[in-house]
C-alpha cells in the first residue's frame, strides 16, 4: 500500500510543488540530448566525423578520444556503428569514475597534466547547454535537443504521491485520458452508500453539470490531458 498525508486540492496540481513530478517539474516531459542526433554520422568513424566536432579537425578532442581508446583498446579508425555497445557508451557517456592519463594532451594551454575520467560528449553537451550565457552556443546545442515523456511520471505530470489516489481503480491520470463523454459515464456510474456518499454528493453533481455543459456544446470527444 500507500500511505498519505490528509488529502488537499493542490496535491493534484501539477502547477503546484506539492502535485508536480519532481523530476520533470510537472512538464511531463524532459529534454535529453538524441544518440542519433548527436551521432549523425554514424557510418563514419570518430576520426572522420561520426560526431561533429570530434573528428581529426578538432585536435584537442580527436587526442582526447585516441586516449580513451587506447585505454579501453578499440580503434576510433572505425565505423561507430561496428563499435560495441559499450564503448559507444564510454564515448557518449564517459568512463565514470575511471581516470585517463591525458597528459600527452596538448591544447590552447599548453600540455595537459591531467589524469581523470572522461566526461562523455553528452554530459559534456547537457553541461554546457545548462551552463552557457552565451545565446549562440545554446542555440547550436538546441539542435540535437529532442523532448521524451518523463522517466519518473510517464507523461502524468503528478508525483508519485497525487498518481496513487485512486476512485474506483483509476487515478487522476488515468481519468485524463479518457474522453469526456467517457469521464461523464465513470462519475455517472459512482455510487456510495452512507457518509461518505452524502459527502460526495454534491461534488459529483457539480463535476457531472460541468461535463454534461461541455458535451452539450459538442467537446465530448476531448480528452481532459489535451494541451491547449
Amino acid at each position: 500500500g500507500y500511505s498519505l498525508d490528509e488529502l488537499e486540492p493542490r496535491l493534484f496540481s501539477f502547477n503546484n510543488p506539492v502535485g508536480a513530478c519532481g523530476t520533470c517539474d510537472g512538464l511531463g516531459v524532459k529534454d535529453v540530448f538524441d544518440e542519433e542526433k548527436v551521432v549523425a554520422n554514424p557510418e563514419l568513424s570518430l576520426e572522420d566525423g561520426a560526431i561533429y566536432g570530434w573528428s581529426k579537425n578538432n585536435a584537442y578532442f580527436y587526442q582526447m578520444l585516441r586516449l580513451v581508446a587506447d585505454f579501453y583498446n578499440f580503434s576510433i579508425e572505425q565505423p561507430f556503428n561496428e563499435l560495441t555497445d559499450e564503448h559507444k557508451n564510454i564515448i557518449l557517456y564517459g568512463t565514470g569514475n575511471q581516470s585517463i592519463d591525458f597528459s600527452k594532451i596538448k591544447g590552447r594551454r599548453g600540455w595537459s597534466n591531467k589524469k581523470k575520467p572522461f566526461e562523455g560528449i553528452i554530459p559534456r553537451m547537457i553541461r554546457r547547454y545548462e551552463e552557457s550565457d552565451i545565446r549562440s552556443v545554446r542555440e547550436d546545442l538546441s539542435r540535437y535537443v529532442i523532448s521524451k515523456p518523463c522517466e519518473s511520471c510517464h507523461g502524468d505530470r503528478l508525483n508519485e504521491a497525487a498518481r496513487n489516489v485512486f476512485i474506483q481503480n483509476k487515478n487522476l491520470s488515468d481519468l485524463t485520458k479518457l474522453t469526456i463523454d467517457q469521464i461523464y459515464d465513470f462519475f455517472n456510474c459512482i455510487e456510495l452508500e452512507g457518509k461518505r456518499g452524502q459527502i460526495a454528493s454534491k461534488i459529483l453533481k457539480e463535476i457531472l453539470q460541468r461535463l454534461h455543459f461541455l458535451i452539450n456544446v459538442g467537446l465530448d470527444y476531448l480528452s481532459l490531458e489535451r494541451q491547449a
